[in-house]
């Protein structure tokens, strides 16, 4: 009988004190006093979080048990409930309606202008300040120069022939014209007016079925109206060259047509594989010409003869559609919707179609530093920055376009749409390849926000992203009352701490005032040092819900009771949930 009794009372000895000291010791991190883990919100001073700075997060911690300690002895016969009330009034004084952790604020991108001052907008309208006046006999090519552009320019209206780069070359090579021997040379006026000439001349002796063979047109054509033929300074040049870029957009929209064309027999540069649908100057031409002049060459026998025939804007850009949705691009639906119909998609997912497109047309051109990204995409954006903050790289534009238009498109949506970049460059690494759309990840959101911020360092692309929505990891500092895996600790650290308390008063009774004081402090730390290393266990659970792959490996290692979950849904590692 009394073996049993003693059976008994040891197995519930074992259930009730051991096995929760055996949790406690099993899983209590003291490390976490000092520096939390990465990815969890602390119990510290300031600076909760260790990602934000790790000295000030060690040190706020610091603080935390150095008043934790010190007023454990006023905290000891105070009820729990009371001691919460008092530690929350005193936090919210101190806070005075703010944040109670210091807010880590970077400069906004748009306080260092690269022209100078602030960010601004700048107004559309642009024009050319040169095209070309173009003489047509008999459907040749008699003569043509350039022109300062003028009221009679804009009266008449212009043509903008849209090319990729290759086609010129090519067409010049058909008419007998080689580039220079020398690889180190550069092509001189002499040279480009032969090469774009010859482009000229294609486009001039085309097929018309209703047109005068006769006439004089005035016509931009990008290579030789980028800056003054009569100017020599080389500097000079180069800075009308990339204001002319900056205008490339405006350019296409005042064009009263936009001839579109390539060297490849039979295309008729709708396809996706056309070289010019792969220029990244021409994407502005796309969205923004108001009438198409379509320019077909047909091969027959030895023979090439080009037709020019006139097309709606919006039939042009719904073809392009459609054959860019059978090569499964389908990032470009949200482009041509907005284009063709403004309004039809949100402006959300219209950017980052763009950027992408962007960026995919830079790289089959073969320019991997995407040195003209901001250039071609400024006009095409709702805002459009001034001329003088762009030409600083195709990066720094780019972070500046997408600055302005912060009010368009968040930057992690792009963020989210984009793979890691292989780009060894700081600061590149979130923008990679398009993620290509497929049924199921496009309805996927990003949970996050995120702007550009000013960086003094080399990173054009400095992100400050914050999570949104789902709270935060926390640490829980009230785990020792929370937990129902500590109930035997929370009943045996009482239980001692009243017989410590039992002998202070005696020793307080027979007048042993000091070692009475010494005693009680010494109880009150003990009790107060094992409420926080209970409170390094545990997370604080409030519905939230967390995704990340390994999920209950990556959260028992945070919390253990959080090793085994509930599911939701059929996907094992979808959702998840505890509450």
């Amino acid at each position: 009988m009394a073996q049993a009794l003693f059976a008994s009372l040891a197995a519930c000895l074992a259930e009730t004190i051991l096995g929760p000291l055996c949790v406690l010791y099993s899983n209590v991190q003291p490390r976490r006093l000092l520096q939390e883990d990465v990815g969890v919100e602390g119990c510290g001073m300031f600076y909760r979080r260790v990602e934000e700075n790790r000295f000030l997060h060690r040190l706020g911690n610091i603080i935390r048990l150095f008043k934790a300690f010190l007023v454990a002895p006023l905290f000891l016969l105070v009820p729990r409930s009371w001691a919460d009330t008092i530690e929350k009034a005193a936090l919210s004084c101190r806070t005075a309606g703010n944040s109670d952790r210091i807010v880590i604020s970077p400069d906004p991108l748009l306080a260092h202008a690269p022209g100078g001052g602030k960010g601004k907008y700048v107004a559309t309208g642009s024009r050319p300040s040169w095209v070309l006046q173009v003489t047509i006999q008999n459907e040749e090519l008699l003569g043509f120069s350039q022109i300062p552009f003028s009221e009679v320019v804009e009266q008449t209206g212009y043509i903008a022939l849209s090319y990729a780069r290759r086609t010129a070359v090519v067409l010049a090579g058909e008419a007998g014209f080689l580039p220079p021997p020398d690889p180190g040379r550069k092509y001189s006026l002499s040279d480009l007016h032969t090469i774009f000439g010859a482009l000229l001349q294609q486009y001039c002796s085309a097929h018309r079925p209703h047109g005068n063979p006769n006439r004089t047109e005035y016509i931009w054509l990008e290579d030789l109206c980028l800056s003054d033929n009569d100017q020599t300074d080389e500097e000079v040049i180069a800075a009308q060259r990339s204001t002319e870029l900056g205008k490339r957009a405006d350019i296409s929209r005042y064009a009263t047509k936009v001839a579109v064309f390539c060297h490849e027999a039979g295309c008729d540069h709708t396809e996706f594989a056309c070289v010019w649908g792969r220029d990244i100057f021409t994407l502005s031409a796309i969205i923004h010409a108001q009438a198409v002049l379509q320019l077909t060459r047909r091969r027959e026998g030895d023979v090439v003869a080009a037709e020019l025939l006139p097309v709606a804007a919006h039939t042009f850009r719904e073809k392009m559609q459609t054959n860019a949705e059978r090569e499964d691009q389908w990032h470009l639906h949200a482009l041509f919707q907005q284009t063709n119909n403004a309004g039809a998609v949100i402006w959300d997912s219209v950017i980052p179609a763009l950027v992408a497109e962007a960026m995919r047309r830079g790289e089959a051109c073969g320019v991997r530093d995407h040195k003209f990204l901001g250039l071609a995409l400024n006009g095409i954006l709702p805002r459009r920055a001034r001329l003088a903050d762009l030409g600083n790289g195709g990066w720094r534009d780019l972070a500046w376009l997408l600055d302005l238009n912060q009010a368009f498109c968040d930057i992690a949506s792009l963020a989210a749409l984009c793979s890691l970049s292989d780009s060894e460059n700081d600061g590149l690494e979130w923008l990679g390849r398009l993620i290509p759309p497929r049924p199921g990840n496009e309805r996927l959101k990003p949970i996050a926000n995120a702007s550009l911020i000013f960086s003094e360092s080399d990173i054009p692309l400095a992100l400050h992203g914050q999570v949104v929505n789902f709270k935060t990891l926390k640490r829980d500092p009230d785990g020792l009352y929370t937990n129902e895996d500590l109930k035997g600790v929370r009943n045996l650290a009482c239980g001692i701490a009243v017989m410590l308390l039992v002998i202070v008063v005696l020793l307080g009774r027979s007048e042993q005032y000091t070692a009475s004081v010494v005693l009680y402090v010494i109880t009150a730390i003990l009790y107060r040092l094992v409420e926080l290393l209970a409170g390094t266990i545990y997370l604080v659970r409030n519905g939230w819900v967390f995704l990340e792959g390994e999920i209950e490996a990556r959260l028992g290692n945070l919390d253990p009771t959080l090793s085994t979950l509930k599911h939701w849904g059929p996907f094992p590692r979808s959702l998840y949930s505890h509450s």
